[in-house]
């Protein structure tokens, strides 16, 4: 299964259509006895922390959008012959966003994500981190089951994703609840 091959189109799908995203990448869960591989990772940059499981990859992209040119920045940590992904990632876009229009935007974008990558949608729900909306998807694409929440932050959309494929979401539900749960907001 290659799920990092969804992450260009999706993103070309949703910026060109005027929704910021960036999709799903691979993670490790440590084996029974083992010292667990999850650490802190810090973005200054992007004024958050999380806990995943390894050192992750950089991965930078910019689209020109109806809104302009959106900048992406993303981190991921892949494994499990790349049949689990965790990724983290920012999005800036070019102008203030009215805070009443949150949920709208936060709907577009989820509709958006699963047109681009023709998923079935299992289960969404709203909520808020750190006073913050949010959005959470779980959905079925090419392969695997993804786990995508979104914050939006002023101009910053954030995107925390967790795509397993089927075998793997089993024995992993667990962590990826606890990577998702642990993404946190730095000063804004």
């Amino acid at each position: 299964m290659k799920l990092k091959v969804l992450l260009p189109s999706v993103l070309t799908t949703m910026l060109l259509s005027g929704y910021p995203l960036v999709e799903a990448v691979y993670a490790q869960q440590p084996a029974n006895g083992s010292k667990s591989v999850w650490q802190q990772f810090t973005s200054p940059q992007g004024k958050f922390m999380v806990l995943m499981p390894g050192k992750p990859k950089p991965v930078k992209q910019s689209y020109p959008t109806p809104l302009g040119v959106i900048n992406s920045q993303g981190f991921l940590v892949e494994n499990y012959g790349k049949k689990v992904a965790y990724l983290v990632a920012y999005s800036d876009f070019p102008i203030n966003l009215k805070s009443n229009n949150s949920n709208q935007i936060l709907d577009w974008a989820g509709k958006g994500i699963l047109g681009g990558v023709n998923g079935k949608l299992v289960s969404q729900r709203s909520f808020k981190l750190q006073g913050f909306p949010g959005r959470e998807l779980t959905y079925l694409a090419t392969g695997g089951i993804f786990k995508h929440r979104m914050y939006l932050v002023n101009r910053r959309l954030y995107q925390v994703v967790v795509a397993t494929s089927k075998e793997q979401q089993k024995y992993l539900a667990k962590s990826n609840v606890g990577f998702l749960n642990s993404f946190r907001l730095r000063s804004q």
